[in-house]
């Protein structure tokens, strides 16, 4: 007669590696809701536990044309707000 394994936990439970904390994934998890996935942290250490992304939003996407632009539109307000100041500074 052989010794009975302990009962494993069901597949929902989710582990901190950091901690030991394990808890159903519907548990006490720090649930963090962003726009292209949902992540969970542990309550008791702050981890991210896992990061599951979400179907019913298209992944975000940056594409570097707009990146590019964003950049540019950035640095140029702030050079004209530089100039400004420096004028009124002078004035």
């Amino acid at each position: 007669m052989t010794a009975a394994s302990p009962p494993s936990p069901p597949k929902t439970t989710l582990h901190c590696s950091n901690c030991g904390h394990e808890s159903a994934a519907d548990g006490d998890w720090v649930v963090h809701e962003r726009f292209d996935a949902t992540s969970y942290g542990c309550p008791d250490c702050g981890v991210e536990i896992t990061r599951r992304r979400r179907f019913d939003r298209p992944p975000v996407v940056a594409s570097a044309t707009t990146a590019a632009e964003a950049w540019t539109e950035a640095w140029t307000q702030s050079c004209v707000g530089w100039a400004r100041l420096w004028r009124r500074l002078l004035a």
